[in-house]
């Protein structure tokens, strides 16, 4: 059937330089039992208004990265993004995701899709599902949003 597994609506926002997590959410061992069956997921966030010019978002799964997000900036504008994508089981130990960014600074808004499909992460082991960000200043990035759902193969 399916359904929601995660939310959180608590503002986070990274730390001074290096990466942050943002948000996480430990998926149970098993979750995805079969093949096809997946989860998928939506972060939604700001950019503050500091002329930083590099911030990053990624999506981990473990200690593996579904995506990996560059933010460039426009002078010094407040921004908002947003990450969609989905975490496919094609084995037991092997998964493909995938993430799109939407990102709008100002009136200008942009689009950015990334994939892995080498994941192999063991199901039957619990897995992290994560955002992080990177960043110069602190706040230079917040997670205001996070949801994790899944999908049965059979639904």
């Amino acid at each position: 059937m399916g359904g929601v597994l995660f939310v959180t609506t608590t503002v986070t926002g990274n730390i001074t330089t290096g990466e942050d997590t943002l948000a996480t959410y430990t998926v149970p061992a098993s979750t995805l039992a079969v093949n096809n069956d997946s989860l998928w997921f939506e972060a939604t966030g700001t950019i503050s208004n500091s002329a930083t010019a590099t911030r990053t978002l990624r999506v981990k799964w473990g200690s593996e990265t579904v995506a990996t997000f560059a933010l460039s900036t426009i002078g010094s504008l407040t921004g908002f993004w947003k990450i969609t994508g989905r975490i496919i089981r094609t084995g037991a130990a092997t998964q493909i995701g995938q993430a799109t960014r939407a990102m709008r600074l100002g009136t200008v808004p942009t689009t950015d899709h990334d994939f892995n499909t080498g994941l192999t992460r063991t199901l039957s082991s619990s897995q992290a599902l994560a955002i992080t960000g990177e960043a110069t200043l602190t706040d230079d990035l917040t997670l205001d949003s996070f949801i994790i759902g899944w999908d049965s193969a059979n639904s």
